[in-house]
């Protein structure tokens, strides 16, 4: 099993954060996961929490797991069985991970988790930042046996630290559990939230540079983008850059960016850019061969290799740095989008929506929201699944996941919905719904109870209210649904 954990801010109005451990099942196809991901342990509170105290009873249960496995009935030929389970993979971003295990975080000396790589304390604007530049000799990778060994080092000698690690993780606990390798370098957090991130407010924010542009035309071609049915994600004006999703940086870097930076980046620079977008790409692929890989690295490297002398070496960054890590990772548990954190992601995204209010709780009411939440990640993966009918809804944030209603129900009757979708993308739909031979039905869009009426556009209070007086004097006992044009207008 893989497992998770990350923080999430409840309240915008306070401190109040919840840390929930969530674990899958690894041998699961990957759009498989998210319908028996279970929730293992759950931290409510202002600060972070004490990962000894917080991990000791999943810690304790991985080793019962491990010693003695579980049974369960094999219906096949009703024999009882017993398996014993393994934790071999932790997803965490940066300083999640630094707390676990235990380590000085990113920003600080010896702070990359994967090497021995010290970083470089650099001045950037009025204040300084560290830095992590190829040097020569290459620093060694960590590996679990020293890393052990420096942990008893530190506490030996009273240090703050010794290469970065400043006492025993309670992972190293885990059965089978390599601290180093198994806590896998994400490419949401690094890649995503990270270097795009980071390189648009280069871009946006600098002035005078060669290599800088205003947002106004970077919103202008964005506007002029036809997106494709696979992206999902409306795009949102650069004006709410700073709040833009992970999947709206990764759409930006591997579908946008490669042409709308032709004509605003300066070729140097376009070049450049380049090389991360053709790394990612191929680190995305559903499958890799080591020749991938190998040019992987070589991309990897030459984009981390000419940051200095285009941008300056302040923007080394540890992210930047982290991309050799999460190519190299490749090998050890294969491409990083089968463990990203964009799955745990939702899950803490949907707990925190069942969360109103910074009020001091009670032990019943925390328990309340708690049961709340685990039902609003399995609302639609389990409740809408048991019906003697199941409609597949377009546009559902799901809907890629579906497949699996035919594995689980072999019996049960699917019906598919559509209103936009052309030939070819109907008989997409048909195979991703694992649909043999299914009856089909098309009518035209023109029809005695469907009325097009345009009206002139006004301020948002006045369309609310002309949206209002229309649904009052023609539809007031019927039932309908308002489309927006875009989520931030819904919004």
């Amino acid at each position: 099993m893989a497992f998770a954990m990350d923080g999430v801010q409840v309240f915008k109005s306070s401190n109040y954060a919840i840390w929930p451990l969530f674990c899958t099942i690894n041998e699961l196809p990957f759009h498989l996961k998210a319908f028996f991901m279970t929730l293992n342990a759950l931290w409510f509170g202002m600060e972070k929490p004490n990962p000894n105290a917080f991990c000791k009873p999943f810690v304790d249960e991985t080793i019962q797991l491990f010693r003695t496995g579980f049974k369960w009935l094999d219906k096949s030929n009703n024999v009882v069985r017993v398996s014993r389970v393994l934790f071999p993979i932790a997803i965490a971003d940066a300083p999640a991970r630094a707390m676990l295990l235990n380590f000085m975080q990113f920003n600080g000396s010896y702070g990359c988790h994967y090497c021995e790589h010290p970083g470089i304390s650099v001045i950037k604007g009025d204040g300084h930042v560290r830095v992590f530049p190829i040097t020569f000799p290459i620093p060694p990778l960590r590996d679990s046996k020293t890393t052990l060994l420096h942990a008893v080092a530190a506490i030996n000698s009273g240090e703050k630290h010794i290469y970065g690690v400043k006492e025993f993780s309670i992972l190293s606990l885990i059965p089978e559990f390599d601290l180093i390798n198994g806590t896998i370098p994400d490419i949401m957090h690094g890649v995503f939230l990270g270097i795009v991130k980071h390189f648009l407010t280069i871009w946006l924010d600098s002035t005078g540079k060669p290599y800088s542009f205003m947002a106004k035309h970077l919103d202008e071609a964005l506007r002029d983008i036809k997106l494709p049915d696979e992206i999902l994600r409306m795009y949102r004006s650069e004006k709410y850059g700073k709040s833009w999703k992970a999947s709206e940086l990764r759409n930006f870097l591997l579908f946008f960016s490669p042409v709308i930076l032709k004509s605003l980046l300066p070729n140097v620079f376009y070049r450049h850019w380049l090389y991360l977008v053709n790394c990612c790409r191929l680190l995305q692929k559903k499958s890799m061969t080591q020749e991938d890989l190998q040019h992987a690295r070589i991309l990897a490297l030459a984009f981390l290799g000419q940051i200095p002398d285009l941008y300056g070496v302040e923007h080394v960054s540890y992210n930047v740095h982290l991309l050799n890590h999460i190519v190299e990772g490749v090998d050890n548990w294969g491409a990083p989008w089968a463990y990203s954190a964009f799955l745990y992601e939702d899950a803490g995204g949907n707990m925190k929506t069942q969360f109103h209010g910074s009020k001091l709780e009670t032990k019943m009411n925390i328990e309340h929201r708690v049961e709340r939440s685990l039902k609003a990640i399995v609302k639609f993966k389990y409740e809408k699944l048991f019906a003697g009918e199941i409609i597949a809804v377009e546009n559902c944030k799901d809907y890629g996941q579906l497949s699996m209603l035919r594995t689980l129900f072999p019996e049960v009757p699917i019906m598919a919905l559509t209103g936009t979708k052309n030939l070819l993308r109907q008989s997409k739909q048909f195979s991703s719904l694992l649909l043999e031979n299914p009856h089909f039905f098309l009518t035209s869009c023109i029809r005695g109870n469907l009325i097009l009426q345009l009206i002139t556009k006004s301020t948002l209070v006045k369309n609310l209210k002309n949206i209002v007086e229309i649904i009052q004097e023609i539809h007031e006992t019927d039932y309908g649904i308002i489309y927006c044009s875009s989520r931030n207008v819904y919004e």
